[in-house]
């Protein structure tokens, strides 16, 4: 792929470019990304210690199947959500 850099997932691709625009992602047709961190607690704790602010703490969703999830805010005002699978068959690992 050309322009930009590029992650690829099976046949889905995550195509980032250099924008213009310099406002927040919130409520933009991509309003933020996630990551799935296999221990919260952890990762949330080795990201605040290197300054990372959470917009939102990690906390039990309910109606979620079981996510915790917590939202930090990159440079750039881009959202970013971390989810830890903690009950529903996604965070379960494979025996």
């Amino acid at each position: 792929m050309s322009g930009g850099d590029a992650l690829r997932y099976d046949r889905t691709y995550l195509v980032v470019t250099k924008g213009e625009a310099t406002s927040p992602s919130r409520g933009r047709s991509i309003d933020h990304l996630g990551f799935a961190p296999r221990n919260m607690n952890a990762d949330a704790a080795a990201l605040k210690s290197k300054g990372v602010k959470f917009t939102a703490e990690p906390a039990e969703k309910p109606n979620q199947l079981g996510h915790r999830t917590g939202y930090v805010e990159a440079p750039g005002g881009i959202r970013i959500e971390l989810v830890e699978h903690t009950t529903c068959a996604w965070g379960k690992t494979p025996d």
